[in-house]
């Protein structure tokens, strides 16, 4: 496999061949039915004016699958079993 396996495909095509209006069209018409989204962690944040992007990222987060809320991340959400990636 090549270093860029992860990069995202829309429609079997590499996301850098698809031009800007054709991947806003998409978005429009509900055309990304083959993207798949993995369970994942999701961050709590809270503003803070002294970081670059104007938020800090705490530790604790939500389970993206059942919304369990756990102070760190784990490899697998406790409650639903997922495996996060």
């Amino acid at each position: 496999m090549s270093w860029n396996k992860h990069k995202r495909k829309i429609n079997g095509k590499p996301a850098d061949s698809v031009d800007e209006t054709t991947e806003n069209a998409e978005l429009e018409t509900g055309e990304y039915d083959d993207i798949e989204v993995l369970p994942h962690w999701i961050h709590d944040t809270v503003e803070d004016e002294s970081y670059v992007t104007g938020y800090k990222v705490l530790p604790s987060c939500v389970c993206s699958e059942c919304g369990y809320h756990s102070n760190s991340e784990k490899t697998v959400c406790p409650k639903c079993g997922e495996r996060m990636y």
